[in-house]
């Protein structure tokens, strides 16, 4: 499938803003529930961060497009309006069961522990700043991985600390716990046996790594 082309994710992007700003506007009036606003959200949250990581693949500064295409005021204001709604409406449904509960449910609540932790990964998925912030870093270690593949990196200690930023980003990213664990072993096994003689064979390895990482990030589903 070929990449998308600068003037193609700049209509995408600007898409994504008058969803965004759209449904914003909707929940605010009482048009839509909160359950489909959060729907909408999470799947423009993951286009927003495919469209990002495809302009930071073509060595575009996001900020640098937000900029030229006079959509930055709006960018950073849509995004922190949808962060506080959402954290509003949770603290407000966490108030309420906090109220609602009996002891007896309190107990049932502890021992079973499950309904927590989805709990916990539901409101952590809604925050876009915080996932935005980690698709970052994720999409900037594996490019500095792959310039010291490409020979256009040589200082071993942007490498080293490319690799912690992306080992620490993956597994804080919800979901991603078995490639998290899959670059690990990756990066490990690079540490200790990297040679100039199978340089393209941990270039190809690191490289279906990110390629994985896309993928799960362009199914709606995940987050």
């Amino acid at each position: 499938m070929p990449v998308p082309s600068r003037l193609e994710l700049e209509s995408q992007l600007f898409a994504i803003l008058k969803t965004l700003k759209t449904v914003h506007k909707d929940v605010t009036a009482g048009k839509i529930s909160y359950s489909s606003y959060c729907n909408l959200v999470r799947q423009k949250i993951n286009d927003l961060m495919i469209v990002e990581l495809t302009f930071q693949s073509k060595r575009l500064e996001f900020s640098t497009i937000l900029n030229e295409m006079k959509v930055s005021e709006e960018f950073f204001s849509i995004i922190p309006q949808i962060n506080e709604f959402i954290s509003l409406i949770e603290k407000k449904h966490n108030q309420y069961s906090e109220k609602s509960l009996t002891n007896t449910e309190k107990k049932l609540a502890e021992i079973t522990g499950t309904e927590n932790k989805i709990a916990i990964f539901g409101q952590y998925t809604l925050n876009p700043i915080k996932l935005a912030n980690l698709a970052s870093d994720i999409a900037v270690s594996f490019i500095t991985i792959f310039d010291f593949f490409k020979m256009e990196l040589n200082d071993s200690n942007l490498l080293h600390d490319s690799f912690q930023r992306l080992e620490n980003a993956l597994k804080e990213f919800p979901g991603l716990d078995e490639l998290y664990l899959d670059t690990k072993f990756e990066i490990r096994k690079m540490n200790l046996e990297f040679t100039k003689d199978n340089a393209q064979a941990f270039y190809l390895s690191f490289e279906k790594l990110y390629h994985r990482y896309l993928a799960v990030l362009k199914n709606p589903n995940h987050l």
